[in-house]
């Protein structure tokens, strides 16, 4: 029974998770390079979110969403 509640409560919060990060991912791969924040003069933002998005996953993810995703939306065309 116990295997049971954990794999439900697993499943339950990573697909979510694996969900939020491939749409970091996929906004990161979209996103052109003037769309970033503003950074130092020779700085290289994608380069800096692509390793923060997968080697701290939903972390990662989530500081990306607060930091990138929300304040700096995708121009639409």
């Amino acid at each position: 029974m116990a295997d049971a509640v954990m794999l439900v409560v697993g499943l339950g919060l990573g697909v979510p998770f694996a969900v939020f990060w491939a749409m970091a991912l996929a906004d990161l791969v979209k996103r052109r390079d003037w769309e970033f924040p503003p950074r130092k003069p020779g700085s290289n933002p994608r380069l800096f979110w692509t390793f923060t998005v997968l080697l701290l996953s939903g972390i990662g993810a989530f500081f990306y969403y607060v930091m990138v995703m929300k304040p700096y939306p995708r121009q639409r065309r």
